[in-house]
């Protein structure tokens, strides 16, 4: 919704406001392993039989879809996480026996432990895949569904810190439906297998590691002399002149300007994840009483809700950390 705020309010007022890209580090989805630990990569996966519990697509029937072999599919998938883990340098080492044992209970896990010296252990304990044909009646495509359920154990005594479950679908052909034309004409399921591994590979990574996420928000480039100034400091990398300008703007300026400046502060705080400064701000611009004179349009009250769902959302977020 607020990215549709913003889209209507700059075609409504594009010389008023101006978009602001910055970057905001995101906790772990799961659980956050702390960097420089070690940790040791098992698929347990052909060992376990189907549980009832995480039988994801129990309930999915579909007219020629088909259950597929996930061996080839998980190779594919514990390369990329492993490869993925390494290049993120946020481990010291990734370990990925070549051989488990037929049975792999805590005695295995223990030894396994003990001879590679890791901190924690992520096993693939149940992985399925599915693929099936869709058409609207002018195309036809085939998606390919996953699920795959993860356990996070700490060693040395191999508690158990979170069992996770994560889901992906990736369409991976689209051709116009003609009834000359075979099914199997779509891409050969193999050579989606390297793509879906790094979209779930992304999704393993996120769930154990900190990441970044770009956010875009809008401040205000016009008003008196006092806005102007404080945007040109801004635009210098120079923020904290940039705030002197906008409180004395809110301090002293109408009621439009001191919206203005009070909306700009709100972002001068949340880039710094100063987030209760931020919605402190965008209260007291919510708080200016409205005239005929001074009456925000219907988008920039919006903006200015949405903003708020933002920044309650950061606030959960942070507490993670």
């Amino acid at each position: 919704m607020l990215v549709l705020a913003l889209q209507v309010m700059g075609a409504v007022s594009c010389q008023s406001i101006a978009p602001f890209y910055f970057e905001q580090l995101m906790p772990a989805k799961v659980q956050e392993l702390p960097p420089g630990k070690k940790l040791l990569l098992i698929d347990e996966s052909p060992l376990r039989p189907i549980e009832p519990l995480h039988k994801v697509f129990l309930d999915f029937e579909y007219q020629r879809d088909t259950l597929l072999n996930c061996d080839s599919a998980v190779a594919y998938l514990l390369q990329s996480i492993e490869q993925k883990l390494i290049n993120s340098g946020h481990f010291s080492d990734i370990e990925r026996p070549k051989f488990v044992p037929d049975s792999l209970g805590y005695q295995t896990l223990y030894r396994l432990h003990d001879s590679l010296g890791c901190d924690y252990v992520l096993i693939l304990k149940q992985y399925e895949i599915k693929t099936f044909m869709n058409t609207d009646g002018d195309y036809v495509g085939r998606n390919v569904l996953t699920a795959a359920v993860w356990e996070l154990l700490e060693t040395p005594y191999l508690n158990s810190l979170s069992e996770f479950l994560l889901l992906d679908t990736m369409r991976t052909g689209n051709l116009i439906l003609r009834k000359d034309r075979p099914f199997n004409s779509l891409p050969d399921f193999e050579q989606t297998l390297p793509e879906l591994a790094e979209i779930q590979a992304e999704k393993v990574f996120e769930s154990l590691v900190p990441g970044w996420r770009s956010a875009e928000r809008y401040y205000y480039i016009n008003g008196n002399y006092l806005i102007k100034l404080a945007v040109d400091r801004m635009r210098s990398d120079d923020w904290e002149g940039a705030v002197r300008y906008w409180e004395k703007a809110y301090e002293t300026s109408n009621k439009k300007n001191r919206y203005r400046a009070a909306v700009n502060m709100a972002l001068y705080h949340e880039r710094h994840d100063r987030v209760d400064e931020a919605l402190q701000w965008i209260e007291k611009a919510r708080a200016i009483p409205e005239t005929i004179f001074f009456m925000p349009i219907p988008t920039e009250k919006e903006m200015l809700d949405n903003w708020k769902y933002l920044l309650q959302q950061r606030q959960k977020e942070l507490e993670k950390f």
